[in-house]
């Protein structure tokens, strides 16, 4: 029956059409949120590509204002001499350092925190006569004295003005690149951060999140094309390449919420994985019902196929019976009529005495292939007509002894061991005592035919719940394939005087005791027949 395998083979290609459709379903979505996502990034990006030019112009001209502050304040000081203005007083003004010098000699003035220092005042004096005038100057080592100078050239006199850096920090983050990517985030704008191989320029208050240039091999490729990312979860970062006014160029990394995404991709596989589920318990379930109606219909067959060769079988063996009743009565009259010649010839007839011996030789030829011939019709008749199983309590071992008790005699004459299990002497069975014997003849009786002298048969008897196995095994040259599969049929033998009934017999009287009986043999190997009966055990009997 092929139609459960055909609906197995349907649901497998269903359930993998719907493993394939949730898997480019997931694929789809996500391709969606990536390009909602790059859209918002570029968004984001160009905005700021539009402010970086603002931001870098308005610092300037905060710068140049910044000077000019600078320049009227130390105008403003030069006029007076450097003891007339208290340190207190220049503090005030936020200055950390003001020098005064003619125009070729040396500076002096108040130092503030450097005052007692002569070599850092060295380092500031020589560094600022160098810059160029109305410059701001913040370089090392004056951004590690935390200030930046600037020096003013007069007609009369020049000046070196000082200040806190602090303030020049806090001058760059009102216009800078700081302000303009750190200030009015976006909604669903996670940071934004300008970097370079030196570091971090400007960024949002979230860059702590960020790896460094060392640590992301991508950022180097992202100073020459965009690179966009899932990067820690709930972030969908883009790397795009800035040029800055300087003519240098660094990486504008932009990172939106990706949570909305993670969120719906989680819903998705929660409801794939459901789907996954349940087509694999329905496989599952129709894999399961295949196999058991597989089993069914096979078992059916089986039935169907065991009803066919039993009907085949009973037709077999009602035209034996009849070739047997046939046989019988044409045969046995005559063997009759043989055997009571000879007789009459044995006690009638006398011969003279030299000729005794023969003559007493030719009758029992006579008698014992009357026998042999009363013997074949006698299992002919017994093959043909039905068998009926009539069971009685029986001890075991000595239903074997007595069953056996003929053969052991034989196999004493012909030089051959016939070695009999004997563990089950007190075991008492219900048992067809007429049909054991019979088994036992003909199992027996086969294999010491099939031994030369000095040959080997081991009965053995295994008793189990209520099956009573009978195994025959000889020592002798063994059956090849070809006679193996023939054997238990009638009127097969490899003997030159056998009738081919014994084992054909053997297997309808296990078959009538709902039994069966099988052979195992090897050339060279020996033969091994296996007898299986039921029996009644004595608690049955009870």
């Amino acid at each position: 029956m092929r139609w459960p395998w055909l609906l197995l083979a349907v649901v497998v290609a269903l359930a993998a059409a719907a493993v394939g459709w949730t898997e480019l379903e997931y694929r789809r979505v996500r391709r969606q949120f990536e390009r909602v996502f790059r859209a918002q990034v570029k968004a984001v990006s160009r905005l700021i590509w539009q402010g970086v030019d603002l931001a870098a112009g308005a610092l300037d001209e905060l710068y140049l204002q910044h000077e000019r502050q600078l320049q009227v304040l130390a105008s403003l000081l030069s006029a007076r001499e450097p003891g007339a203005v208290t340190g207190p007083q220049l503090q005030a003004a936020g200055i950390s350092a003001w020098l005064v010098a003619p125009p070729e000699g040396r500076f002096r003035g108040w130092w503030g925190r450097l005052a007692g220092n002569p070599s850092r005042q060295g380092v500031v004096v020589e560094l600022m006569s160098r810059a160029p005038e109305s410059t701001i100057v913040e370089d090392e080592p004056l951004r590690g004295l935390g200030m930046y100078c600037v020096r003013f050239d007069f007609a009369d006199r020049r000046v070196i003005l000082c200040r806190r850096l602090e303030e020049l920090v806090t001058l760059r983050r009102q216009v800078g690149l700081g302000r303009l990517l750190g200030g009015g985030q976006q909604s669903g704008l996670r940071y934004a951060v300008l970097q370079d191989a030196g570091g971090l320029l400007a960024g949002s208050p979230g860059d702590r999140r960020i790896s460094s240039w060392s640590d992301d091999p991508q950022l180097a490729r992202a100073l020459e094309t965009p690179v966009y990312r899932m990067t820690s979860p709930g972030i969908y970062e883009g790397l795009l390449p800035l040029p800055l006014p300087d003519g240098s160029r660094a990486v504008l990394r932009v990172g939106v919420d990706a949570s909305p995404m993670q969120v719906a991709l989680v819903q998705i596989k929660v409801r794939h994985r459901l789907l996954y589920l349940v087509a694999g318990l329905l496989v599952g379930l129709v894999l399961a019902g295949s196999l058991v109606i597989e089993r069914r219909e096979r078992r059916r067959l089986q039935m169907l196929e065991q009803l066919a060769e039993r009907d085949r079988e009973a037709r077999h063996w009602q035209t034996v019976s009849g070739l047997a009743q046939g046989v019988a009565h044409e045969v046995r009259n005559p063997l009759n009529s043989i055997q009571m010649a000879a007789q009459r010839l044995q006690r009638e007839f006398t011969v003279d005495a030299d000729e005794l011996d023969e003559y007493r030789q030719l009758l029992g030829v006579v008698r014992d292939q009357v026998q042999r011939l009363d013997r074949v019709v006698g299992e002919f008749m017994e093959l043909g007509r039905p068998l009926n199983v009539q069971r009685e309590r029986l001890l075991l071992g000595p239903a074997l002894a007595a069953g056996l008790a003929t053969l052991r005699l034989r196999a004493e004459q012909e030089g051959k061991r016939l070695l009999i299990d004997s563990r089950w002497d007190s075991r008492e069975v219900l048992l067809d005592r007429l049909r054991f014997g019979q088994i036992l003849t003909n199992l027996v009786g086969n294999a010491l035919d099939a031994l030369e002298k000095g040959g080997t048969v081991r009965v053995d008897l295994e008793l189990s719940a209520s099956l009573l196995t009978i195994e025959v095994a000889d020592d002798g040259p063994g059956l090849d394939a070809a006679a193996l599969e023939r054997a238990k049929k009638p009127f097969f033998t490899t003997k030159a005087r056998g009738t081919g009934l014994g084992l054909a017999l053997v297997q309808r009287l296990c078959q009538a005791h709902g039994g069966s009986f099988e052979l195992r043999s090897r050339p060279g190997s020996g033969t091994v027949a296996r007898a299986r009966i039921r029996v009644g055990r004595e608690e049955e009997g009870a």
